[in-house]
């Protein structure tokens, strides 16, 4: 059974999904395998390049040590559009990693600009990145994002979020997708 609902009549990703409001897995953000990413928005040249730089971003912020939390998806991308969408709207929920507290390897970190600069994410890995320390993460701050990625921009329609879990492989996704052919 697929984790991401089918889009809505606005072509949105509900908010809920089901008759059962006291299943998690029915609501928003839907927790989905990155196979199923893939599958479900895989569907032309310019979203399979977009899923390229969301796994090469993936790849680079495990380098860092970033391998604990969760990313929600969630713009354009995961929306039934007349266009190509120009890059993947992402939020990454993480646990900082133990080196950290080094000063020396956090300013390495933080000097990844590439990662951590929303304007640099997207020209390098089309992705729109934004980023939550879940160690200093309050339930203000995490309402805040879910209602600002929730909602589309134009008409504040609720919409659904997906969630991937860092702690996954991509390899598998990532080899699912070079096998996409697009007319």
């Amino acid at each position: 059974m697929a984790a991401i609902p089918p889009h809505n009549l606005n072509g949105v990703l509900p908010p809920f999904a089901g008759t059962d409001v006291t299943s998690v897995a029915a609501h928003s953000p839907y927790r989905a395998p990155l196979s199923e990413v893939v599958d479900r928005f895989a569907t032309s040249a310019r979203r399979i390049e977009i899923l390229k730089g969301f796994f090469d971003l993936r790849r680079e912020l495990k380098l860092l040590g970033i391998v604990n939390g969760v990313q929600w998806l969630d713009g354009s991308f995961t929306e039934q559009i007349s266009r190509e969408p120009n890059d993947i709207d992402i939020i990454t929920i993480f646990e900082p990693p133990t080196a950290w507290s080094d000063p020396a390897i956090m300013a390495v970190a933080e000097s990844r600009t590439d990662l951590f600069d929303t304007r640099e994410s997207k020209k390098k890995y089309l992705c729109d990145a934004y980023y939550l320390d879940a160690q200093g993460l309050n339930m203000r701050i995490l309402i805040y994002w879910y209602g600002l990625f929730g909602h589309r921009r134009t008409t504040f329609e609720w919409k659904g979020l997906i969630e991937v879990d860092l702690a996954e492989d991509e390899q598998a996704a990532a080899d699912l997708l070079a096998q996409k052919v697009i007319p």
